[in-house]
This record gives C-alpha cells, structure tokens and sequence, in this order.
C-alpha cells in the first residue's frame, strides 16, 4: 500500500502509475491531463478532516501545511495535494458564503 498513517501524520510513497501523470491512452499517445487519481481525492479529504480548519485557498500555504502534515516522498506529488485542499478550501469557502 503506498500510504499510511503514523500518528496523525500521513505517510504517502510515489503513487503516480505512470511519470509526470501521463496518462497512456489505448493507441499508445500519452496526452498530459488534469487527473487526480483516487489516492490524492481519499488522502486528501482523509488530510481534510485531520486538520481542516487550517487549509487555505491559498496554494503557497497550503504546501508548507501539506508538508508539515504528512511525510511525502516527491515534490510533484506534494504539490498535486496541495492544489487538491487549494481547491477543497476555496469550495468550503464558496458555500460558506
């Protein structure tokens, strides 16, 4: 399993299946694409409801707090979470207004 949890920190391994989130297509093209695979969606909102109230819609924030709250073992994959409670923040905020 490329993800734990010690503590209340989250430990996440390299998860991405192919390079740079390429994503192969059936005739053998690789076309770059916003994808975001299950384990970012389910750390995340699991990363969410830990320490919610501390997420931002500001991304630079967001990645300091992504690396205090978990131990990651690439910068693209920090940054592919941190851009995920980017956006899950700024949509709380939405409704909340």
């Amino acid at each position: 399993m490329p993800c734990s949890i010690v503590g209340r920190t989250l430990v996440l391994t390299n998860i991405f299946k192919y390079p740079l989130g390429l994503l192969r297509v059936d005739n053998g093209d690789t076309t770059m694409g916003r994808i975001k695979t299950q384990q970012i969606k389910s750390k995340g909102e699991e990363l969410y409801t830990l320490h919610g109230k501390v997420y931002t819609p500001d991304f630079v924030k967001n990645k300091e707090l992504v690396d205090k709250h978990a131990t990651i073992q690439s910068k693209k994959l920090r940054n592919v979470l941190a851009g995920f409670m980017t956006r899950k923040a700024r949509k709380v905020q939405q409704a909340g207004d």
